[in-house]
């Protein structure tokens, strides 16, 4: 080995019409074999070929690549054994990459690596005829090279796969020239495949159908024969391939020539879409500047149901926030957000803004108690109104209805109600440290509301008195308007405030909102 020379062997898989069935699974057991991978894999379809990667010892990597006769049995192996235990293991399971597709994908300096001289040691040749004697002596003592070197993914090391053939020249130089040469040729190969693609308007004309669950196994031929005997012409059918291992991806575009073959595809029935028994899905094709922007609207989409608010003051086990807090608490807690959950399914349930609900509490809290409960964490003039829920059914031996232990506060504005969250709830020093008070912003009906605002106006109106002082109240709403108008706006600037003042809340608070 001290006289040779090395170059890494650049040539073309075998048989590579045949290896579109080829996988790759890394992250194998050191402990395996061909035939435990074999059994494991055969389940899923034929296989004619399985090798695992092996270091010069002979010990194993934890790579092996699998060959499918069938490539749609390989695609069904990697959806249901990548990411799944194998020996103890979570195996990785993807499509093996040729080896010269895997070059031409890396950068100049990666390919420059694996073409490079190793110099080291290089003691110089007198004749050819040496030359020949020390190949020959190494042909036999090496082991011929095997076909899974011609196959690399991305995150397979390079130095356990790659396939090295012997230099028989005596004029190095003007080979290593020619070398460099083949890779300038290459980045120009490279450079002009990622110019600027034609810009196609096919989309505009209406004829072109996109399809959804197309068959791995079909190709564009195959595709375009069955759109064609079924609904008419077509310019041509694409199916959609993954640029880096050259798969399907499951998709595909078909430009018909003329519309009235569009709409009897479109309007076709799922029998008449099955193809190699997977029944595909059309759609009209989307231009892609409308597509993107369908997406920049969902994501400046206003959230007019407040449900950031759902996140303001949840206690995650583990976190400070839940140190000490009881287990009862903890149960409660996670049967009100399963609770949140699907109430909040619901289209017409939104979150308020200025309304709280209170859990745990004492069966002797009423209105009026609870009130200054809430007034000494914010100001005298913060809550309006204050409603403790009583089971009207049982009463105490003073008459007064059972508590239901949980009650609802309103305020007049936002800030004063996260201020009141943030300071009330699971705050050990209120109640009982092992049955804090649960708080949270209530989940209200749009549906209830309207429907209770149309009774109040049906009630106004068929009142006497207040026809007489129409007049009046019409100044009274103005004033009213301009109110809610002013204590909307400080309440937008209040909510940008409380998101400041974050840093500063006690320990026990937990998740704060972000609208």
């Amino acid at each position: 080995m001290k006289n040779k020379i090395f170059f890494a062997k650049n040539k073309a898989p075998k048989n590579a019409n045949n290896r579109r069935g080829r996988l790759i699974i890394r992250n194998l057991p050191f402990t395996t074999n061909e035939e435990q991978l074999k059994e494991h894999f055969s389940k899923f379809g034929e296989i004619n070929d399985v090798k695992l990667l092996r270091k010069p010892d002979g010990k194993l990597i934890g790579c092996g690549f699998v060959q499918f006769i069938v490539k749609q049995n390989a695609a069904k192996a990697i959806a249901h054994t990548s990411g799944k235990d194998f020996g103890g293991r979570s195996i990785v399971v993807d499509w093996a990459i040729p080896k010269n597709k895997y070059e031409t994908i890396h950068t100049t300096r990666e390919k420059e690596e694996n073409i490079s001289v190793k110099e080291e040691n290089v003691e110089p040749i007198e004749n050819q005829k040496e030359i020949k004697e020390v190949l020959s002596d190494d042909q036999n003592n090496e082991e011929k090279p095997k076909n899974v070197e011609d196959y690399l993914t991305l995150d397979t090391l390079k130095e356990e796969s790659d396939n090295f053939v012997d230099f028989e020249t005596t004029d190095i130089e003007n080979d290593v020239k020619r070398k460099r040469e083949d890779i300038d040729d290459n980045e120009s190969v490279i450079s002009t495949a990622n110019k600027k693609r034609f810009k196609s308007h096919d989309v505009k004309e209406g004829l072109t159908v996109f399809f959804k669950n197309v068959s791995f196994s079909v190709n564009n031929d195959e595709l375009k024969r069955f759109v064609k005997e079924r609904f008419g012409p077509v310019y041509y059918a694409l199916v959609c391939v993954d640029r880096l291992t050259e798969h399907s991806k499951g998709t595909a575009f078909v430009k018909f020539r003329d519309s009235s073959s569009v709409e009897a595809c479109m309007s076709s029935s799922p029998e008449e879409l099955t193809l190699n028994g997977s029944t595909m899905e059309p759609q009209m094709a989307i231009d892609k500047e409308v597509l993107d922007k369908n997406k920049d609207d969902k994501v400046i989409h206003k959230d007019n149901r407040n449900l950031y608010l759902i996140k303001e003051g949840v206690i995650i086990a583990g976190t400070a926030a839940a140190n000490g807090v009881s287990v009862h608490d903890m149960n409660k807690r996670l049967e009100l957000e399963q609770w949140k959950s699907q109430v909040l399914k619901n289209l017409n349930m939104f979150v308020a803004r200025n309304r709280l609900i209170i859990h745990n509490l004492p069966a002797n809290m009423d209105n009026k108690k609870l009130k200054d409960l809430f007034t000494k964490y914010t100001h005298p003039n913060a809550v309006l109104k204050v409603v403790v829920m009583r089971n009207l059914k049982k009463v105490d031996p003073n008459g007064v209805p059972i508590s239901k232990e949980y009650a609802f506060v309103t305020f007049k504005q936002h800030e004063d109600a996260l201020k009141a969250l943030r300071s009330i709830n699971n705050n050990p020093n209120i109640f009982n440290s092992n049955k804090r008070p649960i708080v949270a912003f209530s989940i209200e009906n749009r549906l209830v509301l309207q429907a209770r605002q149309r009774r109040i106006e049906k009630s106004k109106t068929c009142n006497p008195l207040f026809n007489k002082q129409s007049g009046t109240s019409s100044t009274v709403e103005n004033k009213n308007k301009k109110f809610n108008t002013e204590n909307n706006n400080k309440n937008n600037r209040s909510t940008a405030l409380s998101k400041k003042k974050t840093a500063d809340l006690p320990e026990f608070t937990g998740i704060t909102a972000k609208e």
